[in-house]
């Protein structure tokens, strides 16, 4: 068992959230945790600038302020700190999608709102990140982690909307979920490529079809 859950990343997930099937050994003392919090952190400064065919196992140990001995303790090769690094941006996305107590007065499209204020501000924030997941979401690892975020993302979604439609099944609700989430993530995608004044068009017009296609499923 994890002795202490407060080592956090730069964004607020401690690796004892994270399954971290891609290491070689699980930290399980504090020490451990913010080794492993070090070399995903530094991996990502790293990224800022470089490419990361252009970055070597070395660096990220350098940049993360660790012996090179140390980050293979835990990390087998590169490919595994770039996995758990990933599975970090998902399990922080995934957290976007948690209700939270100012959720429960909001009707349907300030929800959607909320939603992309959120989404928006974890991707940017490991914006260095987003080539690399599309360059290894097809990774087994990966897609397990992101099948396992779209479930997890669907209730959350599910439980709003019935608290909005009581008359949805959970069924149906979760279906609507899911579709949900999948949307609000290609909106985010495109908006980054838009002017203001596009934005906010293509903004309602995505808030308006997802608002029609609740309404007319119920």
């Amino acid at each position: 068992m994890i002795s202490n859950p407060k080592v956090l990343s730069v964004t607020g997930i401690g690796v004892d959230k994270l399954k971290l099937d891609a290491l070689r050994k699980r930290p399980v003392q504090v020490r451990g945790m913010q080794r492993v919090t070090d070399v995903l952190d530094g991996c990502e400064r790293l990224l800022r600038t470089k490419r990361i065919e252009d970055i070597s196992i070395e660096e990220i140990a350098n940049e993360a302020k660790i012996q090179i001995g140390s980050l293979y303790h835990f990390f087998p090769d590169k490919t595994a700190v770039i996995i758990t690094m990933l599975e970090r941006v998902l399990a922080e996305e995934g957290e976007t999608f948690k209700l939270r107590p100012d959720d429960d007065a909001l009707n349907f499209r300030e929800y959607l709102a909320a939603l992309e204020v959120r989404m928006t501000s974890i991707w940017r924030s490991h914006s260095s990140s987003l080539d690399l997941y599309f360059a290894f979401r097809t990774h087994p690892l990966i897609w397990e982690m992101t099948l396992e975020s779209r479930r997890q993302t669907a209730e959350q979604i599910a439980i709003k909307l019935i608290q909005i439609y009581p008359m949805l099944t959970r069924q149906r609700a979760l279906q609507q979920g899911s579709t949900i989430s999948m949307t609000m993530g290609v909106l985010i995608d495109n908006l980054e490529y838009l002017p203001p004044d596009s934005q906010e068009s293509l903004r309602r017009e995505v808030f308006t079809m997802l608002s029609q296609y609740v309404g007319y499923t119920i």
